[in-house]
């Protein structure tokens, strides 16, 4: 079973309010703080930020943010809980790596909890490296390889 993508290109997208109701959750919400009110039109409406919804057979199961600044993407990325340690997240990251979605950037910045241990595991085993601390946040890095001409 593959994933596919779907751009959110309007703040009135159906499927915000699963989106909102799956943030929510404890074991979500405790890593990201969202602001819903104003979230969802500025993921639409900002031209350097994407937001996919990530689907299994039609079944909505994770979405992720992208942002582009200064040739670095910055991404966050959340699986649905009953759907994490089944490869989905390395899946996605690798798709992202791969640079399926066209963007222009020469390295990947990820920020994630020091207690996210899953999410750290995922990051360190896609070829991530820790670049800082900051508070309880830790910063990882992703160098896109250049190709060799000879």
């Amino acid at each position: 079973m593959s994933i596919t993508y779907k751009q959110m290109i309007s703040a009135t997208d159906t499927d915000i309010p699963a989106l909102i109701s799956v943030f929510k959750l404890p074991e979500v919400n405790r890593y990201y703080e969202i602001d819903f009110e104003n979230y969802f039109s500025y993921v639409t409406n900002t031209p350097n930020v994407h937001f996919y919804k990530v689907y299994e057979e039609n079944q909505m199961i994770g979405a992720f943010h992208l942002e582009t600044a200064e040739e670095t993407l910055y991404m966050s990325i959340v699986v649905f809980p009953e759907f994490q340690n089944k490869g989905k997240g390395s899946e996605i990251v690798e798709d992202i790596k791969r640079n399926i979605f066209g963007l222009d950037y020469s390295k990947i910045e990820v920020d994630i909890n020091d207690d996210n241990f899953a999410s750290l595991k995922l990051f360190e085993k896609q070829g991530f490296v820790f670049k800082s601390k900051d508070g309880g946040l830790i910063n990882y890095i992703y160098e896109k390889k250049r190709k060799a001409y000879v």
